[in-house]
């Protein structure tokens, strides 16, 4: 075998095929995200396009409440947006159920989650909702289990 033969792959040539095919795949994939001035040629100038954030209706962001007891539990849902309720709703989630409910939210921002179970608040967070949350419907769940609940949410 001729270290020079075209038709053997070696490691090295292998390495440099894998490299140049990665390089060619991000080729376009950056942009120039600095301000322009009047003193930017027309030729350096990026121009980057922005969207607004939107929700369809068929994936809105919901508060989901699943329950790990051994028992019925009623969960009481309340969504704030500064001084407007979005969202005031008592859930009944059967043992190794869960049950959703629209949170009404469709803007960028801060709301406030409260979730009562069994008389007692058990959360009261402020949720920061970015465009990426209200893009995908990333949903808020509450777990309620024998000796917790928790918040989490869905990426």
């Amino acid at each position: 075998m001729c270290p020079h033969d075209p038709s053997t792959l070696t490691r090295r040539r292998l390495l440099v095929t894998f490299a140049a095919g990665g390089v060619a795949s991000l080729a376009g994939c950056t942009t120039d995200t600095r301000p322009t001035t009047d003193t930017d040629t027309p030729a350096s100038r990026t121009t980057v396009a922005t969207r607004r954030p939107t929700t369809t209706a068929d994936d809105p962001i919901e508060v989901r409440v699943a329950n790990d007891r051994a028992t019925t539990v009623a969960v009481e849902v309340r969504v704030h947006h500064t001084d407007e309720l979005l969202v005031d709703r008592t859930l009944s989630v059967a043992p190794g159920e869960y049950e959703s409910v629209d949170s009404g939210i469709r803007r960028v921002g801060e709301y406030r989650l409260a979730v009562v179970l069994d008389g007692e608040r058990a959360v009261d967070r402020t949720l920061a909702v970015d465009a990426y949350d209200v893009r995908t419907g990333a949903n808020v769940i509450v777990e309620v289990t024998e000796s917790d609940v928790r918040l989490l949410r869905e990426e």
